[in-house]
């Protein structure tokens, strides 16, 4: 079981697929793959409650995550063991902005991360 999100097509397109470290239950690993019209750029992104466009503030920010490189075809795939217990409840969304900073203005795509099994 994991949860899983289809990014939105804002200016990417993608998933986000979240699982339980099977070793250590405070942690979970996050897959990401996307794919943009704009090949070399570098992408940050962050784990934030609630859906996508609420403009809450990160569980765990940009700077806890080493940024997405947008290579020469346009994909990014990124794989990470994050410090955060696998959601059983709640509503959770990932946030993908252009460049290193994470502000609103600067979501360039967003994941709503829905428990199902994977």
């Amino acid at each position: 079981m994991g949860v899983v999100g289809q990014v939105r097509p804002v200016m990417m397109n993608g998933t986000v697929v979240m699982i339980r470290d099977v070793d250590d239950s405070s942690r979970s690993h996050i897959n990401i793959t996307l794919s943009s019209p704009n090949a070399n750029q570098s992408v940050s992104w962050a784990l934030l409650t609630d859906r996508c466009g609420t403009g809450t503030v990160p569980v765990l920010p940009v700077n806890n995550f080493q940024p997405l490189d947008v290579g020469s075809g346009g994909r990014a795939e990124g794989s990470t063991t994050i410090p955060f217990s696998f959601p059983t409840s709640g509503t959770f969304h990932l946030d993908i902005y252009a460049g290193t900073r994470a502000t609103l203005s600067d979501v360039i795509a967003c994941a709503d991360l829905t428990l199902g099994a994977k």
